[in-house]
């Protein structure tokens, strides 16, 4: 009997580059729940989740390197379809969403390397990949609402003790007058 690469990448437990090229666009395209969805089959096939960011992180790697070495194919140790692939990837990217990415992907890898459950660190990340909750720079989570802030009505106004009138009386209590 012949073993196929697809024999090698489920006993390796690892996926093959389309996974990595579907997943990115769903990421790229802002579809956090389809890329969930993949995940999750992923995984149901049997892929460790360890392994994958690893083979994520390196797809992304691939990304950058295609973005600036006009013949990656001795570097990347790929096919040269799939070197192609990844260029039209790599093209439709921008350098900044590609270094993101390899920043969150290797955050992740680092919490998921002792944590009990790395699935979901990797799904929180794929989350924030897919909802700008990155900031440009890469570094933490945005804190701005993505709603508008409550009406005026809803805001409730809070005084510091030294903005507290002291002559007037407190509450439930009437002026010595």
């Amino acid at each position: 009997s012949r073993v196929e690469r697809e024999d090698v990448l489920d006993f390796l437990g690892t996926a093959g580059e389309e996974v990595f090229l579907e997943l990115t666009d769903k990421i790229t395209l802002r579809q956090p729940q389809e890329a969930l969805l993949m995940l999750e089959q992923i995984l149901a096939d049997g892929k460790d989740v360890r392994q994958f960011m690893k083979d994520w992180l390196s797809h992304y790697r691939n990304l950058l390197i295609t973005k600036f070495i006009k013949n990656p194919e001795d570097m990347l140790n790929l096919s040269p379809e799939n070197v192609d692939r990844i260029r039209r990837q790599s093209d439709s990217l921008d350098l900044a969403d590609i270094n993101n990415a390899i920043i969150e992907l290797s955050r992740t890898m680092s919490e998921a390397k002792w944590s009990t459950q790395p699935r979901i660190l990797l799904e929180l990340c794929m989350v924030k990949m897919a909802t700008d909750l990155i900031d440009p720079a890469g570094a933490a989570p945005r804190m701005v609402p993505r709603t508008a802030p409550p009406a005026a009505s809803t805001t409730i106004k809070t005084q510091s003790p030294d903005q507290v009138d002291a002559s007037a009386p407190a509450e439930g209590q009437t002026h010595p007058d």
